[in-house]
């Protein structure tokens, strides 16, 4: 029991070292911006993203007492990491909703663009003049 007493300790290190550093460390999840009826959209969509991360994230805190075992097979010792440590995961949850808050803010700054495949070529060039509006 001593010995898993100490596994304990050093995996809670570990643990709490992870949910700091969650948010460079997870996986990454690839995100292509697509020009779609006359609008710039994500593919996959806001929602799959955020369902994604938060799998990730439920996975990550679940791992203490699903895999680890220790020496004598306490298992119920090892679940109790995320327990004691759950109120550590509002840092992941606020870092998460920081991020895509940017990159809603980004498609949305991305949105004026959508308009120039439907300018027409005559028209542009009547409105602008000089080398520096091109």
């Amino acid at each position: 029991m001593h010995c898993d007493v100490q596994l304990y300790k050093v995996l809670e290190i570990q643990y709490l070292r992870g949910i700091e550093e969650f948010d460079s460390t997870s996986i990454d999840i690839n995100v292509e911006m697509v020009f779609r009826g006359r609008q710039i959209s994500l593919r996959p969509p806001l929602e799959e993203i955020k369902d994604r991360y938060y799998k990730e994230v439920k996975s990550y805190t679940d791992w203490p007492g699903k895999v680890f075992r220790g020496v004598t097979g306490q298992l119920d010792l090892y679940q109790k990491i995320g327990q004691r440590n759950s109120h550590y995961l509002g840092r992941i949850y606020s870092k998460a909703e920081a991020a895509f808050r940017e990159l809603e803010k980004h498609v949305a700054s991305l949105g004026q663009y959508a308009v120039i495949p439907y300018l027409s070529a005559s028209g542009i060039e009547k409105q602008i003049k000089s080398t520096a509006e091109w």
